[in-house]
């Protein structure tokens, strides 16, 4: 079956060509395996918008159930994801599913959910009248009409209430869809108005605001009209007046609302709202003296968490902050936080008023994963600040412990910050010091950054800098408290780097036998096998790599479970590993781990799984405890038709579903939109009914 890329290329090559009898020929044979083919390119369409090409498809004799119903739906879902409209009405014409189920990526969306955002009222019209659910909750509480409401598009807002969409439904930005309208959108407010029930009958932050807003009579007339609603439910009353406050001062509204709510004894700490931050504190982001001082004094805590950090973070709160601290903020309290903060926004001037005041220049703050305001800024912040910081005291080679869980040198070094590196190590920085207990890294594994992609430039040249420092390539032999770690060679495998750079390591003395820990926890074999450099693993074997080193617990490999499946499986390097004495039936890794066979059923590598097999490969060997897959699961998820044809003829089995033999391999190929491979399964589970 074609992978991504050949299927690319298979629809390149038919736009070019303009196949017509062949394809006709193609679809005409009604068989599991057209069908998945069909899946395969439908997808691909999908993806790319390519509605002409679906046309000619279509023209050509494509089997237009696969268009329809479900399968529709998902590749609705698909073509919505990227703003394919042209395909999206093509889809809409066959019978589409409107109503897709809600998946993993690409499928996390309902249609109407994709058309909304996006503005396209035609699409979104179509979806209505082909019965889209507008009252389904999508995420953060959000349904077809809060969306429209966030978007402001007024046509899309009456053709949802056309259809009855509910005003009081939904959430936008942790408002109820009409408290935003009213905040954010006033003309969609006064069309959703008359249709509430809510409005009518209830105490609404909207409410609140509006009659707030026309002063002093109205809102106490409004507040009369609700008297008997706010006895029933002292709570509701507060609530939503603390929420009309701290949404009018969130939101900027006029000061004398503001002003006007805090005369009427709304608390200014709103302490019953918990999806925003105190008042004092929203004045402090927006840098208002005067709405911080009419906070102040209507009793608001000015030792409130956050407040002096927000307030550090840039030059333009200088004025703000320093009216806080005098007016009694304790540094010495939250001192730790802000100065971070300062540092982060590059703020000297905040840096310098909140040492003066009595910030600690050497105190770590634990939820910053233990970064000293040094290290801090030796990750985030220009060379001034680092410079600043260590003339007037900061530690440069403070150790890492329970709570400074890294050192400066680390920091910068993770971040690829090679003239910091140099600064620091040219004022006395430790290029050995013990690993930090955040993430088990040494300076020089650190150097390697802290992604999964690419080495920088920068990385390299701070890698090689630090070799050449007398940096320890293999760091200490024992690291206690360390949460996951590999070293730096598993590092450079697993990031390609050049060989030039993995060689230097080798020279150094790099143990090719050292195994990291926790997550992903690699080899330097297993790591070299699972990126599929061949010459690699020759080289490591060469030099003495276990072959069949363990896999770790949490998602971990062997060399032949790597090599297996890794992104680029090759068959002869699977080979060579099982000529070096690779254990076939190696068991699979306690948390999302898997066998050799498992793995090369996944990646859908027919030839490399009956190496596996004809090697004495078990077809139905254990899965992982936890996040596990059998070969035939694991192939039906993926998609992988032909695979999952061979295993059934070799008697696999997968989980159990509702005492169904194939029930969890098929239920994966639907919810995946693996259609024609959930047919194949539902078929042979027909027969082993029969039999």
């Amino acid at each position: 079956m074609l992978d991504e890329k050949q299927t690319r290329d298979f629809l390149e090559w038919a736009r070019k060509e303009r196949p017509k009898e062949l394809l006709r020929l193609l679809f005409a044979a009604k068989t599991a395996t057209v069908d998945a083919f069909a899946e395969r390119i439908l997808e691909s369409i999908a993806k790319t918008g390519d509605a002409s090409m679906l046309r000619f498809l279509i023209e050509c004799g494509l089997d237009v159930h696969h268009l329809a119903g479900l399968s529709g739906g998902k590749y609705l879902q698909v073509s919505l994801l990227s703003d394919w409209f042209d395909v999206a009405h093509l889809l809409l014409d066959y019978g589409a599913d409107v109503n897709p189920p809600l998946g993993g990526f690409p499928y996390e969306y309902p249609p109407i959910y994709s058309a909304i955002l996006a503005e396209e009222i035609e699409l979104s019209i179509r979806l209505l009248e082909a019965g889209a659910n507008v009252e389904t909750k999508y995420v953060e509480d959000s349904t077809a009409l809060s969306l429209a409401v966030m978007v402001g598009n007024t046509n899309l807002v009456c053709q949802l209430l056309q259809v009855g969409a509910d005003v009081d439904s939904g959430e936008i930005w942790n408002y109820k869809t009409l408290d935003f309208a009213y905040l954010h959108r006033k003309n969609i407010y006064q069309l959703m108005l008359p249709r509430s029930r809510t409005g009518k009958t209830s105490l609404t932050m909207s409410g609140i605001l509006s009659a707030a807003n026309r002063g002093c009579r109205a809102l106490s007339q409004y507040l009369d009209e609700e008297r008997e609603q706010i006895y029933k439910n002292q709570c509701h009353q507060k609530t939503e007046l603390e929420h009309a406050l701290s949404a009018a001062i969130a939101e900027k509204q006029n000061f004398d609302v503001i002003s006007l709510l805090l005369d009427f004894g709304v608390g200014p700490n709103t302490e019953t709202v918990n999806t925003s931050p105190p008042p004092l504190l929203l004045a402090a982001r927006s840098f208002d003296i005067v709405l911080a001082g009419r906070l102040l004094d209507a009793g608001a805590r000015i030792n409130s968490s956050d407040l002096l950090s927000d307030a550090a973070q840039f030059e333009e709160g200088f004025d703000i902050l320093s009216f806080l601290i005098e007016q009694g903020a304790d540094v010495t309290a939250s001192g730790a936080t802000a100065l971070r903060s300062a540092i982060c926004g590059n703020n000297l001037g905040g840096i310098k008023l909140l040492l003066k005041f009595g910030a600690d220049i050497n105190d770590a703050v634990y939820h910053d994963n233990g970064y000293s305001p040094l290290a801090r800024a030796a990750r985030s912040s220009e060379i001034r600040i680092i410079k600043y910081l260590v003339d007037n005291g900061a530690t440069v080679n403070g150790p890492p412990n329970l709570i400074a869980r890294v050192t400066p040198l680390q920091a910068a070094a993770a971040a690829g910050k090679l003239d910091v590196v140099r600064f620091l190590l040219d004022n006395g920085a430790n290029d050995n010091a013990n690993p930090s207990s955040l993430h088990g890294t040494t300076v020089l594994e650190a150097s390697l950054g802290d992604t999964e992609f690419i080495i920088t430039k920068e990385h390299e040249g701070i890698f090689q800098l630090l070799l050449d420092k007398g940096a320890d390539i293999n760091g200490p032999s024992a690291r206690r408290r360390c949460k996951d770690w590999n070293s730096a060679l598993v590092k450079l495998i697993t990031k390609h780097s050049d060989y030039q750079l993995i060689q230097r390591a080798l020279d150094s003395g790099a143990n090719v036998n050292r195994h990291g820990q926790g997550k992903g926890a690699r080899t330097p074999l297993q790591a070299a096998a699972e990126v599929g450099n061949f010459e690699l693993v020759k080289q490591l074997l060469r030099k003495g790599a276990e072959v069949n080193a363990p896999a770790s617990a949490n998602y971990g490999r062997t060399a032949l479970q790597a090599a297996c499946s890794g992104d680029n499986p090759k068959l002869e390097l699977v080979r060579y590993l099982l000529k070096e004495g690779a254990e076939v039936n190696a068991p699979a890794g306690i948390k999302r781990g898997l066998t050799a066979v498992q793995g090369a059923a996944i990646r859908g590598m027919v030839k490399i799984a009956l190496v596996l097999l004809d090697a004495g490969a078990e077809v139905n060997a254990e899965t992982a405890e936890t996040e596990g897959r059998t070969a035939l699961d694991g192939a039906a998820e993926h998609g992988r038709l032909d695979m999952v044809q061979i295993l059934l003829n070799l008697g696999a089995k997968g989980e159990m579903l509702e005492d169904a033999k194939f029930g969890t391999a098929i239920k994966l190929a639907r919810d995946n939109g693996h259609f024609a491979v959930g047919k194949l399964l539902e078929e042979a589970q027909a027969n082993e009914i029969l039999a």
